[in-house]
């Protein structure tokens, strides 16, 4: 639900959006368990619920429309960028040949 708020930006998103797209990534062919409207229902309790809480990350902007905070959206702006580890970055291994004890409780 976060990410698919997240790509809805500041304009938000309206709920039966949200309920439809989530219904979707998590009904398969196979798997048809899942009813829409209980979806829709707990999702529509469970926003109205966290917008009425100051803390909460969602917001309410207009009658079925829904958003994430600003200040929420730019917190978890993530860079994943796949980088390989330089010679630099990797950290020097030091194999002994003798074993290792490690003591759980020292009696000495």
């Amino acid at each position: 639900m976060i990410s698919l708020l997240i790509e809805a930006g500041p304009e938000g998103m309206r709920l039966c959006n949200l309920s439809r797209r989530i219904f979707n990534m998590h009904t398969t062919f196979f798997n048809q368990e899942l009813d829409y409207t209980a979806l829709r229902n707990n999702l529509k309790s469970y926003l109205w619920h966290a917008c009425h809480n100051r803390r909460s990350i969602f917001q309410h902007l207009s009658r079925g429309v829904y958003a994430l905070k600003p200040h929420v959206a730019v917190q978890m702006d993530f860079d994943f960028a796949d980088e390989t580890p330089t010679a630099e970055d990797k950290l020097p291994v030091n194999i002994s040949k003798e074993p290792v004890q490690l003591y759980l409780f020292d009696f000495n």
